[in-house]
């Protein structure tokens, strides 16, 4: 019996070693190295994906973590929502305007149920 997420939640993801250009990663130096770049490791068994980005976050850009990951879900036929808004820099959290499209996402896909913590108040 095998078991493997039915999706993920990606949240200002860091998916590319080689990024930003400080390089806090240190990726020319060798560590961690491109190979560990996870948009190049989707696959068609890359589980169904949800991609949290702010435009105004200028350290994991969205043009250079976020969308080749996307793209990769594309090209091996992965689906991937992304919700691309201004939500502030690193470190916003859960807000408002991820959560709401977040969980609906994952209702519309019979993942959660978002009818179920207003059942629970009325038991």
């Amino acid at each position: 019996l095998e078991h493997k997420p039915v999706f993920q939640i990606l949240v200002y993801p860091s998916t590319d070693v080689e990024t930003p250009p400080h390089d806090p990663w240190r990726a020319r130096l060798g560590y961690p190295g491109p190979e560990t770049n996870t948009f190049k490791l989707v696959s068609r068994n890359t589980p169904s994906t949800s991609i949290v980005m702010s435009t105004e976050d200028t350290t994991t850009t969205y043009e250079s973590n976020g969308q080749p990951y996307v793209d990769a879900c594309e090209a091996h036929g992965v689906p991937c929502e992304k919700i691309l808004k201004p939500m502030g820099r690193p470190g916003f959290g859960l807000t408002k305007e991820w959560k709401a499209p977040c969980e609906e996402w994952m209702a519309k896909h019979g993942w959660c149920d978002l009818e179920a913590p207003k059942r629970a108040r009325l038991e």
